[in-house]
């Protein structure tokens, strides 16, 4: 699961004809590849990524070197800019150019959300009602309401024109992130904090979601999308900056930026939504950014959560699904013309990636609605996931690599076996929230042989010391510790439930998943920055008793939220013994309220 010209700075390439005239060099020169944190000690770089070797072994934060600035013609104010207009506002709209002084305070966060969230789950999210009250929203963001509606008819691309066959609803950006600013259609400009984060989207982020080279990812795309899109580029703002943030263990200006916009980027989605002003993908684009902000926080709101699932179900439901993951493409209404092969594709990867972020809310006991609907349908998810298939290729048109289409070529098999397992993980999650009967457990008991059968080769090579090291082997390690994970979350489940079960042993589990998570946090192909593989090391971390692993695991989390978690779970065992699954899920809403030694809390 998983950019082009316009990434993120370009490296510095000198011109054959910029040389000097006189003898050839036999020496090319200095690598102008290496990372910034080599070249900034004059040590050599083996130019190795995402990681350098020297790096890996000090412990050094290891800058690529496309993260180098570019020199400006002005240089950027330290100050933090708000979004504004370029054009002069009217002088009938001067008490409306700035932003509410309420969006500032977090109390607004709950305002915004909650009319949305928690309006009537009778509401047509595609029609408008005449009997639903806004007041609420425009009362809070009345400026960027007042804006929101030019900018949507401005910015946002025409889904709804089946003819317009090739790329062209999905618009190029021709200026690379790195710069002073970046010129929107929408005129937006954006201040040095909100690059910062932007670049920190395209690296961090984006590898942390996907396998993909980042610079050729389904985040990078959206991106590209977010460009011309105010609402849009406000949910990716405030998901760069809440995640760059997540990094300090102190609160900085950035958790401030990204609060703002996800007020201003949820005040015009609810105009979107219940206007039917936005194109699908925009909306389910901003649907999957919202799962990512809100399931990202210290503490997450089970109640919200919630009711973000449904509405999402809500809105999926209205795009005639089954004929979205049809072969043919041939719309069941006749009514409404079938997008062509690049929207249906992207489309279906967006609703996979949705159920993705729902079914790991569902382990924290959030959400589930989405993922619950996918599962009841026998196929749907192969069906979806099939049609998706080509969508990098698709959407990406004559600039995607052929190097890509080869690596997802290679990578394929075991993506599919990642796909199977989120739907393998939210059925073992299933019968931890409701409990277990015999005819599930029957039918977790067969998934879980079908998948050993189904992908082998992958298990062998992965287990295999003669094995070289190759990226499909690291991703391969990084699925096979997610089976294991699960198993373990299975185990557990059973054993709090006192129902035997056969199969492997808690312990074997254990020590197979710590071997493929070793191999796949490898410094020469790491994915240890993948969530699912973060999630599969968290659900070992609570499962080993050995410290040195332990250790080892706290070494190798990224992810705040799992690490905190851990250090959580750390001191309630040695306060009061073992910790339940259900606990362990309140421990990562961030909503356990005993008191825990001081001695066990470590950052």
């Amino acid at each position: 699961m998983s950019a082009s010209a316009d990434t993120v700075g370009d490296p510095e390439m000198i011109s054959p004809g910029s040389r000097g005239a006189g003898r050839k060099r036999n020496n090319p020169g200095r690598s102008k590849f290496g990372c910034l944190t080599c070249r900034t000690k004059h040590v050599k770089c083996d130019e190795q990524l995402p990681v350098c070797r020297r790096c890996e072994r000090l412990g050094l934060t290891c800058q690529p070197y496309w993260l180098k600035p570019t020199s400006a013609s002005k240089k950027p104010s330290p100050q933090l800019k708000r979004l504004r207009p370029k054009e002069s506002l009217s002088p009938g709209s001067s008490m409306n150019s700035g932003y509410p002084a309420s969006a500032h305070s977090p109390a607004s966060l709950d305002d915004v959300t909650e009319t949305w969230l928690n309006e009537a789950p009778s509401m047509d999210l595609a029609v408008c009602h005449d009997t639903v009250d806004l007041n609420d929203i425009f009362a809070i963001t009345a400026a960027s309401a007042g804006r929101s509606s030019r900018d949507q008819q401005e910015s946002t691309t025409c889904i709804g024109d089946a003819q317009a066959d090739g790329f062209a609803w999905l618009p190029e950006v021709a200026y690379p992130l790195s710069a002073s600013h970046i010129p929107l259609p929408n005129s937006l400009v954006l201040g040095k904090n909100e690059l910062d984060a932007l670049r920190h989207y395209e690296t961090n982020f984006a590898i942390s979601q996907t396998s993909k080279d980042p610079q050729w990812s389904l985040p990078r795309l959206l991106l590209r999308q977010a460009s011309c899109n105010t609402m849009v580029m406000h949910f990716a703002l405030a998901i760069s900056l809440h995640d760059l943030d997540a990094q300090y263990d102190m609160r900085t200006d950035n958790q401030v930026l990204a609060h703002r916009h996800f007020i201003s980027g949820s005040s015009m989605f609810q105009n979107a939504v219940v206007h039917h002003g936005g194109n699908h993908i925009d909306i389910l684009a901003c649907f999957y950014y919202i799962y990512i902000y809100l399931s990202r926080r210290k503490m997450i709101d089970k109640f919200r959560l919630q009711k973000l699932s449904e509405k999402t179900l809500d809105y999926i439901g209205k795009l005639d699904l089954e004929s979205l993951a049809s072969i043919s493409g041939q719309a069941h209404n006749t009514n409404q013309a079938a997008p062509n092969a690049a929207i249906r594709s992207f489309l279906c990867r967006l609703i996979v990636w949705l159920y993705k972020e729902d079914v790991s809310c569902s382990f924290s006991g959030c959400a589930g609605d989405v993922a619950r609907y996918v599962q009841e349908k026998p196929n749907l998810l192969k069906a979806i996931w099939e049609v998706s298939r080509p969508m990098l290729q698709l959407n990406w048109g004559a600039e995607y690599p052929g190097s890509q289409c080869i690596n997802d070529m290679e990578m394929s098999h075991v993506v599919d076996m990642t796909i199977e397992l989120l739907s393998l993980r939210f059925d073992v999650t299933e019968i931890g929230h409701s409990g277990p009967s015999h005819a599930v457990l029957e039918n977790i008991e067969a998934k879980f042989n079908l998948i050993e059968t189904k992908y082998f080769i992958v298990f062998g090579v992965v287990t295999s010391p003669t094995a070289p090291a190759t990226e499909m082997l690291s991703f391969g390690a990084a699925a096979v510790a997610m089976y294991y994970a699960i198993r373990l979350c299975y185990c557990r489940y059973m054993r709090e439930s006192s129902v035997q079960i056969l199969g492997i042993a808690a312990e074997q589990c254990l020590a197979r998943l710590l071997a493929a998570a070793q191999r796949a946090t490898s410094p020469a192909y790491s994915h240890s920055t993948w969530d699912q593989l973060q999630w599969a090391l968290f659900i070992g971390g609570i499962e080993t008793r050995d410290a040195i692993h332990r250790d080892w695991i706290m070494g190798k989390l990224t992810a705040p939220r799992f690490k905190t978690a851990l250090c959580t779970i750390a001191g309630v065992e040695a306060q009061s013994g073992k910790v339940g699954m259900q606990t362990i899920s309140t421990i990562l809403r961030g909503s356990y309220s005993e008191a825990i030694p001081m001695a066990i809390q470590v950052s």
